[in-house]
């Protein structure tokens, strides 16, 4: 029996109108890469900020895995604070007193710990100019001219 290969992905994420008071002005898109570059996921959704976006796009690399069928993964990020994010418990967690949205982190972290019992998932820090997912986000935010609001539930421009 031969051991299942282990898959590399990159993830990034970016939210424009982080300036914004209301949280659900702002668009978080949230980008997976294979080992290549290529994009294998993306998600666009309103609310969060830019380390919510990263964390849902962690979250979007373990559900894309487990479509596959991959069972042992590495996931690369840029992120300092999503690697704190992914290993640390939850209570913890939500005593932070600067974390925008707790609910939706929350959320977001109860999917990632169901997808890690069925994945050997190790998520490792890069530096931000070798993040392949990173390069999608930074072209999408350019072509996007970082202007991009909810207005009325609809993405404005």
């Amino acid at each position: 029996m031969t051991e299942e290969k282990k898959r590399i992905f990159y993830v990034d994420g970016g939210c424009s109108g982080n300036n914004q008071r209301t949280i659900d002005k702002r668009i978080m898109i949230s980008a997976v890469s294979d080992e290549k570059g290529k994009i294998v996921k993306k998600t666009e959704s309103s609310g969060g900020s830019n380390n919510i976006a990263e964390f849902q796009a962690i979250f979007d690399c373990l559900f894309f895995a487990k479509k596959q069928g991959y069972k042992k993964i590495e996931i690369l990020t840029d992120s300092k604070n999503n690697t704190y994010w992914f290993h640390c418990n939850f209570e913890k967690l939500l005593k932070k007193k600067k974390l925008n949205d707790k609910k939706k982190v929350y959320e977001i972290m109860l999917k990632i710990y169901e997808l890690k019992k069925e994945i050997d998932a190790v998520l490792k820090w890069i530096p931000r100019e070798l993040n392949k997912a990173g390069f999608f986000i930074e072209e999408e935010n350019i072509k996007n001219n970082y202007c991009k609001f909810l207005i009325n539930g609809n993405p404005q421009g």
